[in-house]
């Protein structure tokens, strides 16, 4: 007796060594939108006849944009707007063969924040001398630029080849914060820390 099993399915997609590449990793935004460029690539991408690309929000799967390419090089430019949820993106999409069988490919990620940006100035007045530093955030509305309020700041001197930490502030609500202390000449800086939605930032060095 000869007994024939047969086993229905759906079909899978075809196995391949495929990943999106996705940059910059670290998307700064400082103006009305950015752009990230997109590709396909890994040793299977020579059987791709076409390739699309969504960039999306990782957490909230909030919509960025979509892109396609039907000729090779399987690469694009994707934007993302300077009002969009800060964090992590990935990149993904379909991806099909010659004979239109879908292809599996890893996505590709990047994290997106917005800019800030600190002065420091310094005056000296009674043999004290003040550091006045202002720190701003790109805001992705109106104004562009605004007080980065709650973030962290810290004071800096330069000591041999090394920077030390000496005084760290919140930054105040109208984004300025002024230190006074006696000290002679020496060289100072000021470092903005990350958030979670704004990228850190340092300032330019000063001497006094």
């Amino acid at each position: 007796m000869l007994s024939i099993g047969l086993i229905a399915g759906a079909a899978a997609p075809a196995a391949a060594d495929l990943h999106y590449n996705a940059g910059p990793r670290k998307v700064v935004v400082n103006q009305a939108y950015e752009e990230v460029r997109w590709s396909v690539g890994g040793s299977d991408s020579l059987s791709v006849e076409d390739a699309d690309a969504t960039l999306e929000h990782a957490a909230t799967r909030d919509w960025a944009d979509w892109d396609y390419a039907t000729a090779a090089p399987f690469s694009g430019t994707l934007r993302i707007d300077g009002y969009s949820p800060m964090g992590r993106y990935q990149v993904y999409g379909d991806v099909y063969d010659y004979d239109y069988n879908e292809m599996a490919a890893t996505p590709a990620y990047v994290t997106v924040k917005r800019a800030s940006h600190a002065k420091l100035s310094a005056t000296r007045s009674q043999g004290r001398l003040n550091l006045t530093a202002v720190t701003r955030r790109y805001t992705g509305s109106y104004p562009s630029w605004g007080a980065h309020r709650g973030a962290t700041i810290r004071f800096q001197r330069k000591i041999g080849a090394n920077w030390r930490t000496f005084a760290s502030r919140k930054v105040a609500s109208n984004g300025v914060n002024t230190l006074r202390f006696r000290a002679s000449a020496r060289t100072y800086r000021v470092v903005v820390v990350e958030t979670a939605a704004v990228w850190g930032s340092t300032s330019g060095m000063l001497r006094r």
